[in-house]
């Protein structure tokens, strides 16, 4: 049986994924997590990357079930 794939779905997965790393990015580089901005623009990123963690949600749940 040949599997039918939703090509838009891999677009919203490669979505997913793109801001869960953005968000490890802008978090994990800035102030308080160290004692140093490692982050080279600052913090101007930060805010549009927040809720990049809830990228893990949407990925599974968009994701099939096997």
């Amino acid at each position: 049986m040949k599997e039918r794939r939703i090509e838009i779905l891999d677009s919203f997965r490669f979505l997913a994924i793109i801001s869960v790393m953005f968000y490890h990015y802008a978090y994990r580089w800035t102030l308080p997590c160290s004692d140093t901005n490692h982050y080279p623009y600052g913090n101007c990123f930060k805010a549009l990357f927040k809720y990049g963690n809830k990228g893990v949600q949407f990925f599974f749940i968009i994701s099939p079930a096997l």
